[in-house]
């Protein structure tokens, strides 16, 4: 049986999450679930902090699949619970992960860089408007070669500039399922451009359906 919890927009804080972790219920549920959509949900580093309490006293996530927590205060604290959670093996069968509008920067980045080295089966990572630059794209970069599984990579609306985006575009050259880079609203000009179109020409001459999305 596979589980959908929905909690979109529905602003229940980092109270609310200690709650529904604690809740007998939800703990029932939760090893058959496989979508937790918490966007807009005014949660913070401590409401993952939560999530982690719950996960070492036995809270079973491991079917999950997709994990949306869009638009929330998470911050470059959020990704260092995040790399905590994922280094506990908590979340082996994770796909999706989206956490754009979080404002985690650089420094957020380099956790979140070292968290997804630990979720093997993603596919699509949203980072769109989260105020990362050069460093946390040198970060990142480090770590998109081994996401063998990765189709699809949002980074748009940051502060990418044409360094940024010649290590991001290089990272993903050997990526064999890689289809979509977003980049629309950063900082980098022709030699950014070049660099992209250069490292996803093989991808689109091999096999034929992946594109990359120019920044303006």
């Amino acid at each position: 049986m596979n589980g959908i919890l929905n909690l979109n927009n529905s602003l229940i804080g980092d109270e609310g999450v200690s709650y529904i972790v604690m809740n007998s219920v939800f703990q029932d549920l939760a090893p058959d679930l496989t979508e937790l959509d918490l966007t807009k949900t005014e949660i913070s580093s401590i409401g993952l902090g939560y999530i982690k309490y719950g996960l070492g006293k036995g809270l079973n996530l491991k079917k999950l699949k997709k994990l949306i927590l869009e638009n929330n205060r998470l911050g470059k604290e959020g990704m260092i619970i995040l790399d905590r959670i994922s280094g506990m093996e908590n979340l082996p069968n994770l796909e999706v992960l989206n956490i754009g509008y979080n404002n985690i920067g650089d420094k957020g980045a380099l956790f979140l860089a070292h968290a997804i080295s630990n979720l093997p089966k993603l596919t699509e990572l949203n980072l769109e408007k989260n105020e990362i630059g050069k460093a946390g794209a040198i970060a990142l970069a480090g770590i998109l070669p081994e996401l063998e599984n990765l189709t699809t990579l949002n980074l748009a609306h940051n502060m990418l500039d044409d360094v940024s985006v010649e290590k991001i575009a290089k990272a993903l050259e050997g990526l064999p399922n890689f289809r979509e880079l977003i980049l629309n609203g950063n900082r980098f000009g022709n030699v950014g451009t070049y660099d992209i179109e250069e490292a996803l020409k093989g991808f689109t001459q091999h096999y034929g359906n992946r594109h990359f999305i120019k920044g303006v």
